[in-house]
Order: structure tokens, then sequence, then C-alpha cells
């Protein structure tokens, strides 16, 4: 089954969200350090709504790739009870 502790695409999620995050956050900084607040709102608009879009790209791709392990987990599950009911029959029979 799928194991959330090992995730490793959650974990790049993450931080990708967390750089995007502080981008933004450093974007707005220096644009409000550079004085006149009413003559940067376009620029501060324009980077929180890139920010809004790459975070929505980015869980749209963490989606996609959850329902592929997901889908990849289900597919390989029967299988591998395939494969561990085989040995068993071979163990219980009698050698001939």
């Amino acid at each position: 089954m799928f194991d959330y502790r090992s995730d490793k695409a959650g974990f790049f999620v993450t931080i990708i969200m967390l750089v995007l995050l502080g981008a933004a956050i450093v974007g707005s900084v220096v644009a409000l350090l550079l004085g006149q607040w009413d003559d940067h709102v376009l620029i501060l608009k324009w980077v929180w709504g890139t920010w809004w879009v790459l975070c929505i790209v980015t869980v749209l791709t963490r989606l996609a790739i959850f329902r592929w392990q997901m889908g990849r987990s289900a597919r390989k599950e029967p299988r591998t009870q395939q494969a561990d009911e085989l040995p068993q029959d071979k163990e219980t029979s009698p050698p001939s």
C-alpha cells in the first residue's frame, strides 16, 4: 500500500511552495521599501498573482503524482498477493 512517510514528492512540493512564498514575500518587501505604495501596486499585484498561479500549478501537479502513485499501488497489490500465494502452494505440496 502507499506509504505516506516515504513520500518524496510531497517533500519536494513543500519545498517548492516555501520557495515560492519566500520569493513573493521578498518581492513585496523590496517593492514596499522602494517607497510610495501607490506607484508599486501593479508590481505587487503581479507578484502575488504569479505566486497564486504557480501555487495552483504546483498543487495540481502534486495531485496528479498522487493519483498516479495510488493507481500504481492498486495495480501492484493483486500481483503481490498472487506472488505470495505461489511459494506457499509449492511448500505445502509433497515433494515428487
